[in-house]
């Protein structure tokens, strides 16, 4: 279970431990990166867009910088908590679509 948590180091030939880290976060990051624009866009095409939301996309890209930083750091438990904490402004995006949705 803890291996869940933990950073994964593998040896790569001349990278440092934190270099393959930053090669990872940014190969998760691009990855999620087409799910985070699809809601968005699907909130803003709705007029599902309001306080609400920005202020979870405020929270979520704090959280996906500071996901990257505490990644490369190594700090594992952190880096989950972050993690969840950008997936939480998620859901609220998705929250605000069928909210909005359902009011008209």
């Amino acid at each position: 279970m803890s291996w869940i948590f933990h950073n994964r180091d593998t040896v790569l030939a001349g990278v440092a431990p934190w270099g393959d880290r930053a090669v990872r976060a940014h190969s998760k990051m691009a990855g999620n990166l087409a799910m985070y624009a699809a809601v968005i866009l699907i909130t803003f095409i709705t007029g599902a867009a309001n306080e609400t939301t920005a202020i979870a996309g405020t929270v979520l890209l704090a959280a996906r910088v500071l996901y990257a930083a505490v990644y490369v750091a190594g700090i594992p438990y952190l880096r989950s908590a972050v993690f969840a904490t950008g997936q939480f402004a998620m859901l609220v995006y998705i929250w605000q679509i069928f909210a909005h949705y359902l009011a008209n």
